[in-house]
């Protein structure tokens, strides 16, 4: 899609939406979106509308999408993981240690 046809598109408000999907009644979901929203908000939002999707539930993708979160996870659960510290712009750009 291109910023013409996006801008050319009508918006739907979001209850509404949700009622087409309903009208539309799929029986099954094949999510095509691998970014952030499309492994955890959208796989939710279809999970709570009873309608079955391919692939992982949302709770089991979303720690994936976050390093820090995966390691903290793997560590709690007694996996050795490598130390590393959290880059946060604006706050901690840059590692406080080194090595090579």
């Amino acid at each position: 899609l291109d910023d013409k046809s996006l801008a050319a598109a009508k918006r739907v408000p979001f209850a509404a939406a949700i009622a087409q999907i309903g009208i539309m009644a799929p029986d099954v979901m094949v999510p095509h979106m691998f970014c952030v929203e499309g492994m955890t908000r959208f796989r939710s939002l279809f999970d709570l509308l009873d309608i079955p999707f391919l692939g992982n539930r949302e709770y089991t993708v979303w720690p994936a999408t976050d390093k820090a979160t995966t390691k903290q996870l793997l560590d709690a659960s007694g996996v050795r993981v490598p130390k590393g510290e959290l880059l946060v712009k604006g706050q901690q750009e840059r590692p406080s240690s080194v090595s090579v």
